[in-house]
């Protein structure tokens, strides 16, 4: 499962480069994390698969990047974050 989820970051991390809007990049995320809750996968393992694409967001230099790149990083990393926050706030977890 965990090669599964390492090309899903992949992908998803492809998909967020080349995405046209802002809007478009959350809607990729959107997808993908709708897919992950359609495998019901473990809860621990849903939250991980968001803090390593928080933390692969964060590897990115924006020197290398074009300006549509860098905005959709950083439109990505804030809403992996605000759905990070809200699952934090479901479950109960600190």
């Amino acid at each position: 499962m965990m090669v599964c989820m390492d090309e899903l970051r992949a992908k998803l991390n492809k998909q967020i480069l080349s995405s046209a809007t802002q809007q478009s990049v959350k809607l990729v995320i959107d997808e993908a994390l709708d897919n992950l809750n359609r495998h019901k996968i473990p809860a621990n393992t849903f939250s991980g698969f968001i803090r390593k694409m928080i933390c692969d967001l964060d590897l990115y230099d924006p020197l290398s990047k074009t300006r549509t790149q860098w905005s959709n990083i950083k439109i990505a990393r804030m809403h992996f974050l605000q759905i990070q926050w809200e699952l934090k706030i479901e479950t109960g977890m600190k």
